[in-house]
């Protein structure tokens, strides 16, 4: 065999689980922002709403205002053009609502009326107000988020999404429910997904029967 084949198929095998957010990392990042600061308001929101939806970050920054619904079941969120083009609804908690409000606030005083049908985290400089977030300004300011909130890693958005999906598992969704959430195309795809983040062996074990086919449902 050729040696660099062999050492390749050794590091794969090496191979650390995908890095996923815990809450109280969550709490760390959401606390290392400025509430005085209207871009860092945003911030807060966007991580948390990441953290308690599973959105994909390409969703987040692609929402209006006009996506969001809050009713007696809570905040719904319809994600119009996900994966593969896909919509599905999904929701999100009162903890990461209460940070939502307190940046539409915040927008609806800088852009008025003409807000309702720009991107719900948007730009707010001078300027430049009312313009999609890139996935590079994202990146730029996770990175920075993680440091102030002391993570040995590097933050990046689909960390939130990860810990999202572990914290389903942990709860005792179900496989299928899972993918409903995440948008996953089946539920094989959901039981790989897990087992490739999460490090608890009974967790790991139930997403590993999945991917064989040794439950149903």
């Amino acid at each position: 065999m050729n040696p660099k084949k062999k050492a390749s198929k050794k590091r794969k095998g090496r191979a650390k689980p995908l890095h996923a957010v815990t809450r109280a990392e969550v709490d760390a990042i959401v606390r290392a922002n400025d509430s005085r600061n209207p871009t860092e308001r945003l911030y807060k929101a966007l991580c948390a709403l990441l953290y308690a939806s599973g959105l994909r970050i390409a969703e987040a920054i692609a929402l209006t205002p006009g996506d969001l619904r809050r009713g007696k079941h809570g905040l719904e969120i319809t994600v119009r053009n996900g994966k593969g083009g896909k919509a599905r609804v999904t929701s999100a908690d009162g903890w990461s609502d209460e940070l939502l409000k307190s940046w539409e606030a915040t927008r609806r005083e800088i852009l008025g009326k003409a807000g309702r049908k720009l991107p719900l985290f948007c730009t707010i400089s001078r300027g430049k107000a009312g313009k999609a977030l890139t996935h590079q300004q994202i990146d730029r300011k996770l990175k920075v988020l993680g440091e102030r909130a002391g993570l040995d890693w590097k933050l990046h958005a689909h960390a939130f999404r990860h810990g999202y999906a572990i914290g389903l598992l942990a709860e005792g969704e179900s496989i299928p429910q899972i993918q409903a959430q995440l948008g996953h195309a089946s539920p094989q795809v959901t039981a790989i997904y897990l087992a490739s983040l999460d490090t608890s062996a009974g967790n790991k074990r139930i997403a590993s029967r999945w991917r064989r086919g040794e439950i149903e449902e």
